[in-house]
């Protein structure tokens, strides 16, 4: 396993790398090690770590080296008409989420009316979806009589609502179950976690929640179909909110692609595992083996990858998360990407190290903040789509 000053080199870089990405992006609370820590004390097994980590809102939930890293990006997708549902733009159309977009538009979201209230505060599930591995939940709040005109008063006054009224700031704790069992039972082991991931939705009062089973790196599937206990805890609020909701593996088009296809880099092998196509997401994972002795460093694990179609659209990077499979010699990589709006005829993936100063303790970055990555061009791959399944 890597040494402890090894994993807090890791966790600067990535640290200020998701800084500078995020930086005009209000993202979200870190569930993971708080939900696995009571997942751990309840099996008499030790708590999980706190370290800084959790200053930050996109979830880093990691042992050694598992790192969940949330980007926004560019990528425009061809026009997508705006669905109207129950007379509002729903979460889904109006976040910045494609894949989203793609599942309202494409009748692939459940719409429900399920909700909890407790003091003058009502939280609402109005729809969920699920292709099969991610699945995302809008979540509302509607406010009491009385919140209502303090809020009211406030934006009078002021000519805005305090942020802190928003339902990411007040929610403190989120616990989630698949058919009675905790999601983290679907784990592979409690160093490597099911991180739990809420983001801004089309208002304060709205926010996009999600999560990925890690059925690529050892844990179980989830189900097909299945009930989802939501326990949710509100600042101020002692009484947490419950709320159950049915959840359904949409029928969109769903294509796995095997390729196994290795390459040989300095003192390690690259190889890329799988690749999921879904209207929602595409899902790849990768695998990378040490050779002989070699050990990891900061830049090899800062490793990522670019991924383009055949016209050269790059698509968004969503979320991603690594884990050393085997005592630190290899890291099985699962990243979440935007979708492709239909099957494409190739799919470009181009491995990259971030560039980093002469100290290595941070990353250079370009004119616009972000940072300056170097491809490796004898890792790219190029993989064709069959053509049956275009």
């Amino acid at each position: 396993m890597s040494t402890r000053s090894e994993v807090d080199d890791v966790q600067d870089v990535q640290l200020e790398r998701i800084e500078q990405l995020i930086r005009n992006t209000p993202m979200a609370i870190d569930l993971t090690e708080p939900t696995m820590e009571r997942y751990k004390n309840s099996n008499d097994s030790p708590g999980a770590r706190h370290d800084k980590r959790q200053i930050i809102t996109a979830i880093i939930a990691s042992a050694a080296a598992f790192f969940i890293i949330v980007i926004s990006g560019s990528f425009v997708s061809p026009t997508m008409a705006a669905s109207i549902k129950h007379g509002l733009a729903s979460i889904f159309n109006l976040s910045d989420d494609l894949g989203l977009k793609s599942a309202e538009d494409n009748g692939l979201v459940t719409h429900l009316e399920a909700k909890d209230t407790h003091q003058g505060l009502t939280l609402k599930v109005p729809l969920v979806t699920y292709d099969g591995s991610r699945v995302a939940i809008g979540l509302e709040q509607e406010q009491g009589q009385e919140q209502e005109q303090e809020q009211e008063q406030q934006q009078a006054a002021f000519g805005e609502t305090d942020s802190e009224d928003g339902i990411i700031n007040r929610i403190s704790d989120i616990d989630l179950f698949i058919d009675g069992k905790s999601i983290q039972t679907f784990a592979p082991d409690s160093s490597n976690s099911i991180g739990i991931l809420q983001y801004p939705g089309k208002d304060n009062n709205s926010s996009i929640m999600e999560f990925s089973d890690l059925h690529n790196q050892g844990g179980k599937a989830f189900p097909s179909n299945f009930n989802l206990g939501l326990n949710i805890k509100v600042s101020g609020i002692e009484e947490p909110f419950r709320i159950h909701i049915p959840v359904e593996r949409n029928t969109g088009n769903f294509l796995v692609l095997q390729p196994s296809v290795s390459k040989h880099y300095k003192n390690f092998d690259f190889t890329i595992d799988k690749i999921e196509l879904s209207p929602l997401t595409t899902t790849i994972t990768t695998h990378l083996r040490l050779l002989g002795d070699a050990e990891f460093d900061v830049p090899t694990r800062s490793m990522g990858i670019d991924v383009f179609d055949e016209k050269g659209n790059k698509f968004n990077l969503l979320s991603g998360n690594g884990w050393n499979a085997t005592g630190g010699t290899e890291l099985v990589t699962e990243y979440r990407f935007n979708p492709f709006p239909s099957t494409p005829q190739k799919i470009i993936i181009k491995p990259y190290f971030m560039r980093f100063k002469k100290d290595k303790t941070s990353f250079q970055l370009d004119e616009d903040g972000y940072p300056i990555v170097d491809y490796i061009p004898e890792l790219e791959v190029t993989l064709l789509c069959p053509p049956e399944s275009r």
